[in-house]
């Protein structure tokens, strides 16, 4: 009877260390199932979120795929309809990022060869960074000194500009930036106007050109946010800027 008592408590004592595994390897499970997903919502290659989906549906079915076997599983095949879904949208987000990525680069690409050809490099910058495609437009491009209004030669590079803006449905914000040097004229009290003004002005121009207006914000950063130091007079004429992004829908 000693014997027997002494089983059957070894038995459960077994059964109890038995599920304790199992729930501790779901949670590993889990964890590394998100900080896959964490890795690969950086990441806009199509081929690897295929992979990532594929990986998480074996993760979410029980069988052969999981951590522990043990009397608590499924037959093996048969699906988590949960995690099913989890790696549809994993893989469906995917796909909407890199072919945006793709629209996006090949806008940028066109843009480019566009500022090359017409001889605007020198105040024209296009790249791709976090937020989209950023066209960094010189103040010297399209304004007087301490002024907001477009120079009749901004015609030239806006006016190029546009239809390739016309062409993507995202959104575009339009930034107004200048050096550190206070504005000395009554129209404007501060930098900060300034820039406003000035990216207002641009986001009016693009309008007349046919862009939507709700796809277009205008915001002024004054000389908050430079890219160069306002101690050499070519730091500040880098400073004193517009820069046109159209954004990314997604991963943005």
């Amino acid at each position: 009877m000693r014997r027997r008592r002494n089983g059957r408590a070894h038995e459960e004592s077994s059964g109890n260390h038995e599920r304790w595994l199992l729930t501790y390897s779901d949670l590993i499970t889990l964890l590394l199932i998100f900080f896959v997903v964490m890795y690969a919502l950086s990441k806009v290659d199509v081929t690897k979120y295929s992979q990532l989906a594929i990986s998480l549906n074996q993760s979410f079915y029980d069988g052969s795929t999981g951590v522990i076997q043990t009397k608590y599983d499924r037959p093996q095949g048969q699906p988590n309809e949960k995690g099913q879904s989890v790696s549809q949208d994993v893989l469906e987000a995917g796909k909407k990022m890199a072919e945006e990525n793709q629209r996006l680069q090949a806008a940028a690409d066109k843009l480019k060869q566009y500022v090359q050809q017409n001889g605007l490099g020198d105040n024209v910058l296009v790249e791709m960074n976090g937020k989209g495609v950023q066209i960094t437009l010189r103040d010297v491009a399209l304004y007087d000194p301490g002024s907001a209004a477009l120079k009749p030669q901004a015609e030239k590079v806006l006016g190029g500009i546009a239809p390739f803006l016309k062409e993507l449905p995202n959104k575009i914000s339009i930034e107004g930036h200048t050096d550190n040097v206070p504005i000395a004229n009554g129209q404007f009290p501060s930098n900060f106007d300034l820039s406003a003004a000035r990216a207002l002005n641009v986001l009016h121009y693009l309008e007349s050109k046919n862009i939507k207006p709700e796809l277009m914000s205008a915001v002024g950063y004054g000389e908050y946010q430079p890219v160069a130091s306002n101690d050499t007079a070519a730091g500040r004429a880098a400073n004193r800027r517009v820069n046109i992004i159209i954004l990314r829908n997604y991963g943005n």
